[in-house]
């Protein structure tokens, strides 16, 4: 599927043809939107703005950590909102933590990083590459990395001196 294309319909409204312009119609940011389609939402849900619960396989959760709980989910509530508004789907997030097969981007975001000689396209991948190795949330990493230290300590050192 490329989510670049998809259409949306809604009634009384009509069709709309792209991300951007429902986005747009809808009065929401491309993000927002990204993440309520994520979460199972349908085109009327999205285009009113209204408070969408966890849509996966058919069934409804309340909240991420109920969703999280069903399906013994490793990622943080950040990391999953993180990958809902960058266009992965719930259903997506769930095989990738089982499978290991990376989801469909709608927004394909950041700069290439080099972790342990392999080169990422960016940090997420990274990140998602060593997950299960390091004890450190990607908010973490990137708090490192802003404060200037490089890949390979931000991503594996336990601790280290915070130089100001």
């Amino acid at each position: 599927m490329d989510k670049k294309r998809r259409e949306f319909y809604v009634e009384g409204v009509g069709h709309i043809g792209s991300v951007e312009e429902m986005a747009e119609k809808a009065g929401v940011t491309v993000s927002l939107l990204l993440t309520k389609l994520g979460k199972g939402a349908t085109d009327e849900e999205v285009y009113y703005n209204k408070k969408v619960n966890f849509k996966v396989f058919s069934k409804e959760y309340q909240s991420i950590f109920d969703l999280k709980k069903q399906y013994w989910l490793k990622s943080s509530r950040n990391a999953i909102n993180y990958k809902l508004s960058k266009g992965a789907t719930l259903e997506e997030i769930i095989i990738e933590e089982k499978k290991g097969e990376m989801p469909e981007y709608y927004i394909e975001k950041g700069r290439p990083i080099v972790v342990k000689g392999k080169k990422y396209p960016d940090l997420m991948k990274a990140f998602i590459a060593h997950k299960d190795k390091i004890s450190i949330t990607y908010l973490g990493i990137e708090r490192r990395l802003e404060r200037g230290l490089d890949p390979d300590t931000a991503f594996f050192a336990e601790k280290y001196q915070k130089v100001f």
